[in-house]
């Protein structure tokens, strides 16, 4: 029988990225050159942000007002950044003084105006120290062209005439790249690839070679330019992008990330790591889009907002219990790992678009408001699926616990219910009021049983003849292979209801209250069938305790009669109904 059922509703100074382990594109070193990287408003850069001359020489100077650059710059321009054989080292150890980390991948970027004022910058240039990797301007011996200049760590020059957009005494503004792995390294000028070749040479293996960045700069008067927005990042191909602020803030800030670019693709993943100190809330009021989403800190994060997080992938919940106040959409089949003692909670709606979403990991997952699966289907293959929301299609519990309500409450399943062998329905009773007293599982299709029931009393003794409807469908098909009850406490799979002293005040199924529900009990239900002493219900809480004993207030496995013992119940009952006929 259903019973209704209400649904509840920066930039930053350089810094080496401090993580456990290279599992997210990290920003190693920034510099835009401005007051919150450590510069003033004008002056040398020499002892900010880790850079420093090799020699005496003069660092390059702070300037802005530059309508082609973003705020202030480095100005390298001047005689003076001359080096002895035509060369001023500006160096900075960037975070990677030790080498590159093998395995992952990093790209070198900066902003780059050339040719200031119409004034050559030849012999000037920037690149990975140490490596031989760099890109500056050179003069083309044979036609006195300034032309764009590869130095790449196969010592080879490389030169690039008018397709790279620079040339002799002509103003230009570049967006520079090199992009160095273990086997590549890769030059890009407005993010248009223009040169590659192997990541070794000169010096034996440039990319565990590297020791950090330069600027080099030529001699005679020649100028090296401005040079603006120099950052140095762990570009390893698909790798996560994590929060990085200790605080609250927008999604969409990108300054928040440690990549400095907000995720918002369908490659690009969220984590949510060790940033934070203390709970934080990460707030979006546009809809995003991620790969997938990972939570690992013992303090919690919570995703909240107007908008809506579009999942393309899987949530996972390292450490720490999270939770999404925000809309979720999720656009393929997903896993949910939640790892033993974490929780991930959705307080709003979570559409999975007519995918499976499958429960791993021995952690909790809550739902708490209205879960469209839009004929999709919820796996549970381990830990606890909770919450007193609404799941729009089927569940199937194989190895979890159903546990409805976040402490007493009600769950309902638009679909079928079925649990497995190792399955679980956990029921927790405080009082005789469902939802607020007793956890209810409603389901709105069929129940599909096995498994087990447990049930447990938290504050509160019942009395005899209370009733506790723990469990609503439109059909049932099977039972649960094994009750943990509390003592006096009788199931009856009919009705989807537990009973207090169903069959008298000692063992359910026990009908001559001799502490053991055996062949001598269904003698006497079925005498008492007759006479209205028992129902057709008591049947069942007979056999669902039959072989059960006294002794403590669960059962084990519930064995059921077999059929040889069904044939010689019927037999001595059929034969002493016979005596009793012959004798009347």
């Amino acid at each position: 029988m259903m019973k209704p059922c209400p649904i509840s509703a920066v930039l930053f100074v350089t810094a080496v990225l401090v993580v456990a382990a290279p599992i997210q594109a990290a920003v190693l070193f920034y510099d835009g050159f401005e007051t919150e990287d450590g510069h003033g408003t004008s002056g040398s850069t020499e002892g900010f942000n880790g850079w420093f001359l090799q020699g005496s020489n003069q660092a390059p100077s702070i300037h802005f007002g530059d309508s082609d650059m973003d705020g202030q710059y480095a100005n390298t321009q001047g005689w003076a950044l001359a080096g002895g054989s035509g060369h001023s080292d500006w160096r900075n150890a960037a975070g990677i003084g030790n080498g590159l980390t093998p395995g992952l991948e990093y790209t070198l970027s900066w902003k780059w105006k050339v040719n200031v004022g119409n004034a050559n910058s030849y012999g000037n240039g920037f690149g990975f120290e140490n490596a031989r990797a760099s890109m500056g301007v050179k003069v083309d011996q044979g036609g006195g062209i300034s032309v764009l200049n590869f130095a790449d760590p196969d010592d080879n020059d490389v030169l690039c005439f008018g397709g790279c957009g620079i040339i002799n005494e002509t103003e230009g503004v570049f967006d520079m790249k090199i992009v160095m792995n273990e086997t590549d390294t890769t030059f890009f000028v407005n993010n248009i690839e223009r040169h590659s070749s192997p990541t070794n040479g000169v010096w034996g293996n440039a990319f565990t070679s590297a020791t950090g960045i330069r600027g080099f700069f030529g001699g005679g008067q020649e100028n090296g330019g401005y040079f603006d927005e120099i950052m140095l990042t762990d570009s390893t191909p698909n790798l996560a992008n994590a929060w990085r602020n200790d605080g609250s803030g927008d999604w969409n800030a990108d300054s928040n990330w440690n990549t400095l670019a907000a995720p918002n693709s369908s490659e690009a993943g969220a984590v949510f790591g060790d940033a934070i100190s203390s709970n934080q809330t990460v707030f979006t009021n546009s809809d995003v889009n991620v790969s997938d989403v990972r939570f690992d800190n013992a303090n919690s994060y919570v995703i909240a907002g107007g908008g809506k997080v579009n999942v393309n992938g899987d949530f996972s919940v390292a450490a720490g219990s999270h939770q999404f106040q925000t809309a979720v959409q999720v656009n393929n089949n997903s896993t949910a790992d939640v790892a033993a003692g974490s929780t991930l909670t959705f307080n709003n709606s979570l559409d999975l678009q007519g995918n499976t979403l499958d429960k791993t990991g021995d952690g909790e997952m809550a739902l708490n408001n209205k879960l469209a699966t839009t004929g999709g289907a919820v796996n549970l293959l381990g830990g606890t699926i909770s919450g007193s929301g609404t799941i729009g299609g089927s569940v199937s519990n194989s190895a979890g616990t159903t546990a409805p309500g976040n402490s007493p409450g009600i769950l309902t399943i638009d679909g079928d219910y079925t649990q497995g062998a190792g399955g679980t329905l956990a029921i927790e009773i405080q009082g005789t009021t469902p939802g607020d007293q007793y956890d209810r599982l409603i389901v709105n299709g069929q129940a599909n049983l096995a498994g087990t029931l447990d049930v447990s009393l938290t504050d509160f003794t019942p009395s005899n003849g209370d009733t506790f409807d723990i469990l609503d469908f439109s059909s049932v098909s099977g039972n649960f292979d094994t009750l943990n009850l509390p003592n006096d406490f009788s199931w009856d799979v009919t009705t989807g209801i537990l009973t207090v002293g169903s069959g008298g005040p000692g063992l359910p199924g026990d009908f001559n209250n001799n502490g053991v529900v055996d062949a001598a009990d269904y003698t006497l239900w079925q005498d008492g069938l007759n006479s209205g002493t028992y129902t057709q219900a008591d049947y069942l809480v007979w056999k669902n305790n039959f072989g059960n004993s006294s002794g403590g207030g669960s059962s084990a496995a519930v064995p059921e009669p077999t059929c040889w013992m069904m044939l010689v119940i019927g037999l001595a009952t059929f034969v002493g109904r016979r005596l009793q006929a012959a004798r009347g």
